[in-house]
């Protein structure tokens, strides 16, 4: 018996032995969590960590700090989301430590993406003080902002919006679904299914928490029979996903686990991952700078590479290759690759520091309006490394104001070319 003990209070120990009873930081739960931070009008930061994460380690003493420089300014508190993991799937947490500002709208926490110490925090803190004094004296809420600045997790607590999730037809299925580079997570449902009915916010969530990963979308299959037949839905609510490339109707994937959001988003996320098509797109264009970086739920990195006149065909295709293997091993990370000549677009380059010297790379958060930019030499082992960096917050980031203009430019069609000079000269 008292060797029982002995190991509850070993487990016990080891997942609060960051902060104890003495710690300025809160220890929550996903019972506190609901009562403190997501039914009140309190400023939150919270860490969501995991005891044996060596970084959750090297941070709990800043964040310890910062908790006490702040203390009756902004609430400082931490998840164990190792042992609370549903709370952890809720706001899509993937790495440790990962630290969210919960503001006045709580249904969309901003995520920290600066560095790791009490100084940088504290400087968070206040910022995000200062944006809400200055959204409430205007009426509104200084979350507007953070839900256009905020990429690693969409709509990501316990409510989301029946806007994002897409209504189809029997008449707007195929060129929506069909072939499409996105997956699709769809629900067939009846107005008067009581069990459909009871899916609704559960699948709102899932609708604002996979916004720019998954499309989601649902069909009234009682008026779009046509869709209901050609997927044999006989039951309501019958879920469906659709992974990328779709073009055969036996690859759509029934979904028979719970029906409760984080279950569901945990599906499609690991379908989706599976789907995925690597690449590195080329840059041509600002319609898809806007999709692929402004409007994606994610980070985007972009590589500007030297100018086919400066270069040639072979040393390009060597920087892609390398862009694609870090593609390839951060398949599952929500980032996008994207290239494009160095020079074309100088103004654009200059304002995110990359028009000194080519190759250059930066990372990209459109919603959040920051980038920070590769330091190292351009090789596969530096780009993956800052990639990482990114995401588990360990880069340096920078605030823009407004997205310089990126012009339209030739797509590369493979070749070699030179400068043609005028023999005039």
């Amino acid at each position: 018996m008292n060797k029982v003990i002995c190991l509850l209070s070993l487990l016990l120990a080891t997942s609060y032995a960051l902060y104890d009873s003495r710690s300025k930081v809160q220890l929550l739960t996903p019972q506190t969590f609901k009562e403190k931070v997501l039914n009140s009008k309190s400023l939150w930061i919270v860490e969501f960590f995991a005891p044996w994460c060596g970084h959750c380690k090297a941070l709990a003493p800043e964040y310890e700090k910062a908790a006490k420089t702040l203390e009756g300014i902004v609430n400082i508190a931490a998840v164990d989301a190792d042992a609370h993991k549903d709370l952890g799937g809720q706001y899509g947490i993937q790495g440790f430590p990962t630290i969210k500002f919960f503001g006045d709208n709580k249904s969309s926490p901003q995520d920290y993406q600066g560095e790791r110490s009490a100084q940088g925090i504290i400087n968070f803190a206040l910022e995000q003080v200062k944006s809400t004094v200055n959204g409430r004296q205007k009426g509104g809420s200084s979350n507007k902002n953070q839900q256009k600045q905020s990429s690693g997790s969409g709509s990501n607590s316990g409510s989301g919006s029946a806007d994002d999730v897409i209504v189809l037809t029997d008449s707007t299925f195929d060129e929506n679904v069909l072939k499409s580079k996105d997956s699709w997570f769809i629900e067939f449902y009846a107005p008067w299914c009581g069990h459909c009915k009871k899916l609704e916010p559960e699948w709102n969530k899932v609708g604002s928490e996979l916004k720019g990963k998954v499309k989601v979308a649902k069909i009234d299959a009682t008026a779009n029979t046509q869709l209901a037949t050609r997927f044999g839905v006989s039951g309501y609510p019958t879920l469906k996903f659709f992974p990328a490339g779709f073009s055969n109707d036996s690859e759509a994937l029934p979904y028979d686990g719970a029906r409760d959001s984080s279950a569901m988003i945990e599906f499609a996320l690991e379908q989706s991952n599976k789907s995925k098509k690597v690449e590195v797109l080329e840059l041509l264009s600002k319609d898809i700078l806007k999709e692929s970086c402004i409007d994606y739920n994610g980070v985007c990195i972009i590589a500007f590479l030297p100018h086919i006149y400066d270069s040639n065909k072979q040393e390009r295709n060597q920087y892609i290759n390398q862009l694609l293997e870090v593609a390839k091993s951060l398949k599952n990370k929500p980032v996008n690759f994207l290239w494009t000549q160095g020079g074309d677009n100088y103004e654009f380059e200059e304002a995110f520091q990359c028009a000194a010297a080519h190759p250059s790379v930066m990372a990209l958060s459109g919603r959040k309006s920051v980038y920070a930019k590769l330091k190292g030499a351009f090789s596969k082992q530096n780009i993956e490394q800052f990639v990482n960096n990114v995401l588990n917050g360990r880069e340096h980031f920078n605030q823009y104001s407004q997205l310089p203009n990126f012009k339209k430019v030739e797509k590369w069609d493979g070749q070699d070319h030179k400068p043609v000079y005028n023999d005039e000269f």
